[in-house]
């Protein structure tokens, strides 16, 4: 219902924002910030604190879903696809045009 659903958003809205919503979020739920304005040496969690170091440093990629990189099915073939359907590219090249930015997606 409409209240619950402004209750929980002032829930994590408070979570996500004030020291004492921060700090359950590192040291009870051990999570890795997933927003910014924490404390990165507050992590107490050492396999925690590796991964976030570890993704600082632009050493991973995003979710991948349904097999494919991030954003590769909507921003890269779904593009192609309307192509191919308005008549303005060949099925040969809509699928040399996905194989290419297939692989530049996942080398980024």
């Amino acid at each position: 219902d409409k209240e619950r659903r402004k209750y929980s958003a002032h829930f994590m809205m408070w979570l996500n924002s004030y020291d004492e919503g921060k700090e359950i979020v590192l040291n009870e739920f051990k999570f890795i910030p997933a927003y910014d304005g924490y404390d990165s040496s507050e992590i107490s969690d050492p396999l925690s604190k590796e991964i976030y170091d570890y993704a600082q440093q632009g050493k991973t990629i995003g979710w991948v879903f349904m097999g494919y990189p991030t954003g590769w099915g909507m921003d890269k073939l779904g593009v192609n696809i309307q192509k191919y359907v308005s008549g303005k590219m060949k099925w040969d090249e809509l699928i040399a045009n996905s194989k290419k930015e297939w692989e530049e997606a996942r080398n980024k």
